[in-house]
């Protein structure tokens, strides 16, 4: 009986200072950076927000380790009076300086905008929602976008900006790799560090699917690219874009041109958006490396910016015989086929070209 008293007291004091050395090194470790590179971003308090949803919003965003061990920090140290505002944070700043800048209504940002890059958008539709929001010119961020040397520089951090952006026949090397999303943004950012978080949007991205990136039989570059055709054919729709990736995919193994008039659209620089779908349609002979109707395969690159059902639909497409597809401009429905026959005939019943 003693024996056993003994060991249990003796488990208890192991499994005792087993707690104190982890809580030991999680509160050491939560006072360092999280990064010993410099990695600026926005941090945004909105007002009435509690410690403990700061603290936590700090965590998921990888500016701290830890929220509770954090919030112990400040606790002991008598610190993080936080005030609501948008603030430039490092990820290579320690835990004190990150929290005494939160404290600092005076480093809380002026003149921050929203800007809403929509899933579809074109590098130029970008730079131009960009350039009103901001102090930036449209022409100044497409410049940067097609700056091999500024790209290359930056490259490494991001491992979906392969070598194939820098073809010679790509409009613009970072066109589909700008995430949308609605963006915080000052005023006064450089070109650079407006790119920089669009791009830490993509890597997140990236990151959530990397695996299914890696299982895909297309290149990285590939899948952006069919991606972004699948963007303008089918939207925010999961269940159509993957059985229209998977009619490319049955396309591109079976040596079909695509015949996407979305890439027509993207070679002739018509904006289908705007009610110029027709002129895409009836333009198939177009001379471009992006006419997907006169050329095999896949276009150079991306046509757009997908957005990140687009992404998952490539990623994981729906397998069928279907080998042409339509939409009813009118009730936006889908018409699939697996001959072209039957694909004409769909056509001459749904197509408007008048």
């Amino acid at each position: 009986m003693k024996k056993f008293l003994r060991f249990f007291v003796f488990l208890g004091v192991v499994l005792l200072l087993g707690a104190f050395s982890y809580g030991g090194y999680g509160y050491v470790k939560v006072q360092r950076p999280v990064s010993s590179i410099s990695h600026k971003q926005v941090f945004v308090i909105e007002t009435n927000e509690t410690p403990k949803t700061i603290y936590k919003n700090l965590e998921k965003q990888g500016l701290i380790y830890n929220a509770n061990f954090a919030q112990l920090y400040a606790k002991i140290h008598k610190i993080g009076q936080f005030k609501a505002g948008h603030f430039e944070v490092d990820r290579s700043w320690d835990l004190k300086t990150l929290i005494m800048t939160l404290s600092d209504l005076k480093k809380a940002q002026s003149g921050l905008n929203k800007v809403s890059i929509i899933d579809g958008y074109w590098a130029k539709d970008i730079a131009k929602a960009i350039a009103a929001k901001t102090d930036l010119q449209e022409k100044e961020l497409l410049r940067l976008w097609k700056d091999k040397n500024w790209i290359k520089s930056i490259q490494q951090k991001y491992p979906f900006l392969t070598k194939d952006i820098f073809k010679d026949s790509i409009r613009y090397s970072l066109e589909g790799y700008l995430a949308p999303a609605t963006y915080s943004f000052d005023r006064k950012m450089s070109a650079e560090g407006v790119t920089k978080v669009m791009l830490d949007r993509s890597l997140k991205i990236y990151r959530e699917h990397e695996n299914e990136f890696k299982k895909s039989s297309l290149s990285l570059a590939e899948v952006y690219t069919l991606a972004s055709i699948v963007q303008y054919e089918s939207g925010s729709d999961l269940k159509e874009g993957k059985v229209i990736a998977g009619i490319f995919l049955n396309r591109l193994k079976a040596n079909m041109p695509l015949g996407s008039s979305s890439s027509v659209c993207y070679a002739m620089d018509v904006e289908r958006a705007k009610g110029d779908w027709k002129a895409c349609e009836v333009n198939s002979k177009v001379k471009s490396p992006y006419n997907t109707y006169q050329n095999k395969g896949l276009p150079p690159g991306p046509i757009n910016q997908p957005g990140e059902i687009a992404l998952k639909a490539v990623l994981n497409p729906e397998k069928t015989d279907y080998l042409y597809f339509m939409h009813d401009v009118k009730t936006g429905k889908v018409y699939y086929a697996k001959t072209y026959e039957e694909h004409q005939k769909n056509v001459k019943e749904h197509l408007d070209l008048k």
